[in-house]
């Protein structure tokens, strides 16, 4: 294996994220980068009530039950029966959510029988007033976690503004990633972003570097994996649509294959002048990618 050190004119971008991300305010600061279209999506209203109701429920103590056909979860506390010395169950509420985030409580002996597991005598069950001051937390804690982002959809915004600023993964599985320079101003911008507006669960790491052989070798061995791989993205996409005019489907295909076309001829050109070569092997691969969009073209035109 060959070691790389990666020291060019840029920075190596990695992080560590949270699930605190406020998702209005980073839309806000995202847009006045010019960046707002790549803001994460807030929780959905089910994925909000999940992390609501496990907010109450202790570990050994309760755990969550999904309701099946309904968008919900029963919480059930679990306790050991010293007579038989069997853990046993009893559902203490449930709660639903409809799509607008509204949420509907039930208390346990309210749950249809097929959502009921089993239930003993009591055995120091929680009181009826402690199910509702629980039922109040969870309705309070949804709101706030219904403008927040999870760790894996902030991830995902931060690889495609990466992309986007023509920024390239140093490992095939993403991670670390490597910004030109003349990305860093906005890259910084964004970095501000995430950080400020995650509730102290974001840090996004910076490592500016300085260009030599070993980093030119790294950046254009991810930068030939990347183009080579959307290369066969492109074709499997091209192979697996059905052609014709009257498909929008493949219309939107072709606008959206043509202006990734676009984007990675302007990537290969920028890096040209970061590494001072002719890739000529990347502008091949680009050359086949311009021949899979224009028999696309033509394929939806004549109907293939």
């Amino acid at each position: 294996m060959r070691n790389v050190e990666v020291n060019s004119e840029g920075r190596m971008a990695f992080w560590s994220l949270g699930s605190k991300t406020d998702a209005e305010k980073l839309r806000e600061d995202l847009d006045a980068i010019g960046l707002g279209s790549q803001a994460p999506s807030p929780n959905t209203a089910k994925v909000s009530l999940k992390l609501a109701m496990q907010s109450v429920c202790p570990k050994g103590v309760r755990f969550l039950r999904d309701l099946k056909g309904e968008r919900g979860y029963s919480v059930v506390s679990q306790r050991k029966d010293p007579s038989t010395n069997e853990l046993v169950f009893r559902v203490d509420f449930s709660a639903t959510t409809a799509l607008d985030g509204e949420i509907t409580f039930k208390f346990g002996e309210e749950v249809p029988m097929q959502h009921q597991l089993h239930v003993p005598n009591n055995l120091n069950w929680p009181t009826r007033q402690h199910i509702i001051n629980d039922i109040e937390r969870v309705r309070l804690e949804a709101a706030v976690q219904s403008n927040n982002c999870q760790a894996s959809t902030v991830a995902r915004s931060l690889t495609n503004i990466v992309d986007k600023l023509h920024g390239i993964p140093l490992r095939e599985s993403g991670g670390i990633y490597w910004m030109p320079e003349k990305a860093l101003p906005r890259w910084e911008k964004v970095a501000q972003a995430f950080m400020q507006n995650g509730g102290g669960s974001n840090i996004i790491y910076g490592v500016k570097t300085e260009v030599d052989e070993g980093t030119a070798f790294a950046i254009m061995d991810a930068l030939v994996r990347e183009v080579k791989k959307e290369r066969q993205q492109m074709e499997d996409r091209f192979n697996n649509l059905e052609h014709g005019a009257s498909d929008p489907r493949h219309k939107r295909a072709l606008e959206t294959m043509e202006e990734r076309i676009k984007t990675l001829h302007n990537r290969v050109r920028g890096y040209e002048k970061i590494v001072g070569k002719n890739l000529q092997g990347l502008r091949d691969e680009l050359i086949e990618c311009d021949q899979v969009l224009g028999f696309s073209v033509l394929a939806n035109a004549v109907g293939l």
